[in-house]
């Protein structure tokens, strides 16, 4: 005879489930932010090297004006801003001197003209 004892089973508890309703991410609305500081790498030399590099690449002074060197611990210098392209490759270079210094801002590719009556859109 077999017999069938419940004295040792037990019950399982149901695994208890929870629901929960997707949702979208909450997107906090903060304030634009506000200017900060920033430090960018750049090369500085005299303006004779910066010259010789501005060279070999063929470009041109296309237009230079005067302009401010701005640090959050110093007053502003003047400085000369000069922005040469090489019409034939759209290379070009932007270089501010200041005395004996002069440092290469920024490099690139490609130009376009834009009309001065529509403004502009950064």
């Amino acid at each position: 005879m077999v017999g069938v004892s419940s004295a040792f089973a037990q019950e399982k508890p149901e695994p208890e489930v929870i629901e929960k309703k997707p949702t979208a991410p909450q997107r906090e609305e903060k304030e634009p932010p506000s200017p900060s500081w920033f430090a960018k790498q750049i090369q500085c030399t005299t303006p004779e090297k910066i010259l010789e590099v501005i060279k070999r690449h063929g470009e041109k002074p296309m237009f230079m004006g005067q302009a401010y060197s701005v640090s959050p611990t110093q007053p502003p210098l003047g400085t000369l801003i000069t922005f040469f392209f090489n019409p034939v490759t759209l290379s070009w270079s932007i270089v501010e001197v200041r005395g004996q210094v002069a440092c290469l801002l920024s490099v690139g590719r490609g130009i376009q003209f834009l009309p001065l009556d529509k403004g502009i859109t950064l």
